[in-house]
């Protein structure tokens, strides 16, 4: 494809658009975030074409993949980005550091855990936007698709700093009323003659959830999710036994810890973000005080 003008400039707009594209991975997606229907997104992508000289995306029947000239280009728009998020928070002092940092992380530990710490980081860092991503699903932060990813595995790849902020341990739990109904498991022999309630083993994208199987092999389920706050509420219910971090049991709940002397799995929390990323002021502030909340939380967490 041809240039259409050398003399022609770029337009940041379809800069932003084509980033949006690259980092969704499809024109649906980005559309929606920017607010945009997909007929403009595709013609603004078809015009930076244009004015690149190079094809930006390849479209296939099953979608639409980008180039090696889309992975160069995303390379020098970043640094143009870190250049503008810098400048942003060099001009604020502390107290006014401001902008959207998006946490990804599963649920259980999300919504049972985290998102409820964060009182004094907004009291300290008012103008500081958190957008918290729960999903089950195995985040890219080397797409951005996350500026941090909290997870049970360590994270690699180019530009990907990952570190190890924590640990946690799980115990099985159930209701007094299901113990008393099915007898309480002494041993791990004892647990083949129970149900349990677990993650539904198809959707299960990242191993390290499979926690259940460090336990027992082949538990009976007559109930699963891809929820761990569904999970809670089977077990709550009295639908069985179900494996569970100390830090998802809410206070007041009828589910109780079983066999904490024999059955304990631990898990190592680990925080990922672009390297570039940790420079950025109000990212590095986040990332920062999750570190912190399993700091002094480690003996909560562990014992």
């Amino acid at each position: 494809m041809a240039a259409h003008s050398k003399t022609r400039q770029l337009n940041w707009e379809d800069l932003k658009i084509f980033l949006n594209v690259y980092r969704s991975g499809n024109i649906t997606n980005a559309a929606k975030k920017l607010k945009l229907d997909d007929s403009t997104v595709s013609r603004r992508i078809a015009q930076l074409e244009v004015c690149l000289g190079h094809r930006l995306f390849a479209r296939t029947r099953n979608g639409m993949t980008h180039t090696k000239f889309a992975d160069d280009v995303v390379e020098q728009l970043e640094q143009v980005e870190r250049g503008i998020q810098g400048l942003a928070d060099v001009a604020l002092p502390e107290k006014e550091v401001t902008g959207t940092v998006r946490v990804a992380m599963m649920e259980g530990i999300g919504s049972l855990y985290l998102a409820n710490k964060f009182k004094p980081f907004f009291a300290k860092f008012p103008n500081i936007r958190i957008e918290l991503v729960t999903s089950s699903n195995y985040i890219k932060v080397g797409y951005r698709e996350a500026d941090l990813f909290l997870s049970f595995f360590k994270q690699t790849g180019k530009g990907i700093v990952c570190e190890k902020v924590g640990e946690f341990v799980l115990y099985l739990y159930a209701t007094q009323e299901y113990l008393d109904q099915h007898g309480t498991p002494k041993s791990a022999s004892d647990l083949a003659q129970h149900q349990f309630v677990t993650y539904i083993d198809d959707l299960i994208q990242m191993d390290t959830v499979r926690w259940l199987d460090e336990v027992i092999k082949t538990p009976e389920s007559q109930v699963t999710s891809s929820s761990m706050v569904a999970q809670i509420a089977f077990a709550s219910s009295g639908a069985g036994l179900g494996l569970f971090p100390k830090f998802s049991i809410p206070k007041g709940s009828e589910l109780v810890p079983v066999m904490t002397d024999v059955v304990q799995v631990k898990r190592e929390i680990y925080i990922s973000a672009q390297s570039d990323l940790m420079t950025v002021e109000r990212v590095e502030q986040v990332h920062r005080f999750i570190k912190s909340i399993f700091t002094s939380d480690s003996v909560f967490l562990n014992q």
